[in-house]
């Protein structure tokens, strides 16, 4: 059995390259549609003469967040890593939006001999990260790619690395830690130019970054009027203000293994300028009271709008 996710990072985009990483996903859904072009005419009733139209593939997977099986994905979100070390052989990572994307070579094996799926131009267009109590750091990656090859199958070997998990959280607004959050997602968005096909080709000519978004939840418990005032406006608020203060959120997760002699293995998202959008609560019996908020990450007037840091014993990517 051979089932596994293989990652490789292109120098141009939609030539393959050599998967270098493995990651033993929860799933792996591939589609692929060859845009058959049909039609009809006044001698017959059914679609005839059928001729290949534009192909288009696209992939969803989700995968339990380990130190050094995620790396590659993140570059290939965000776009830009800037490396640095903090000891010797442990590394630190910021990803940032970039200016230009990182496309993969992306495969996927199956039971089936010779039975990789690679998509080569591999765009990540969404990631989400889910954290909850009593459950592991997941995250769920969408993207398309320029085109689907049947390769051979490949002897993968994975991270032996713990997974990050909610032990591992703290959750902060304006940097000050709160305990009161009960469970977090956020929501990463590249927008793509999909459509740049060109005659005599089946195949996408280039896929362009456009824009970028950055939104999640937040799950609280209400037995507090913190997030409540932050919606309205302030951390003074008691009714709707005029003007919205941004507040700066932090999920990080600090692993309780070192990554060397004093660093430990982490992984931390930092969204600079947040607005809290839409907010609801429910009253129910005597049950617990919970607080669900919508957010936004928005382009700050100064510094970074959303960046990733990982630590690990990963050199570069």
């Amino acid at each position: 059995m051979a089932r596994y996710i293989a990652v490789g990072k292109e120098t141009t985009y939609g030539q393959d390259v050599a998967q270098t990483e493995y990651v033993d996903a929860i799933d792996d859904n591939l589609s692929a549609d060859n845009g058959v072009i049909s039609d009809q005419s006044m001698g017959a009733r059914g679609n005839q003469k059928p001729a290949p139209g534009l192909f288009k593939t696209g992939r969803t997977f989700k995968v339990i967040v380990e130190p050094e099986n995620i790396g590659l994905l993140l570059l290939a979100l965000m776009g830009t890593d800037t490396p640095s070390t903090l000891e010797t052989g442990v590394y630190k990572h910021v990803f940032t939006p970039g200016a230009a994307a990182q496309y993969l070579t992306l495969g996927g094996g199956t039971d089936v001999t010779g039975g990789q799926r690679t998509n080569p131009g591999f765009a990540v267009r969404k990631a989400k990260f889910s954290s909850s109590p009593g459950a592991k750091l997941l995250a769920e990656f969408d993207g398309f790619g320029k085109s689907l090859h049947v390769d051979a199958l490949a002897s993968p070997s994975f991270s032996t690395k713990q997974p990050f998990h909610h032990v591992h959280s703290s959750a902060k607004i304006a940097t000050v830690a709160k305990t009161y959050i009960k469970a977090m997602t956020i929501e990463v968005e590249n927008q793509y130019e999909e459509e740049d096909y060109t005659l005599g080709s089946r195949e996408l000519r280039s896929a362009p970054l456009k824009g970028f978004l950055v939104k999640g939840t937040m799950d609280v418990l209400f037995d507090q009027l913190d997030t409540l005032k932050l919606f309205l406006g302030s951390t003074i608020a008691a009714a709707p203000l005029t003007t919205l203060t941004k507040q700066r959120l932090d999920l990080t997760f600090t692993h309780d293994i070192l990554a060397g002699a004093t660093q430990y293995f982490q992984i931390n998202f930092i969204m600079l300028e947040t607005l809290f959008k839409v907010r609801k609560d429910s009253v129910n019996k005597r049950e617990r009271m919970i607080e669900n908020l919508d957010w936004e990450c928005f382009v700050p007037t100064a510094g970074t709008q959303f960046t990733i840091e990982l630590v690990n014993n990963v050199a570069t990517y």
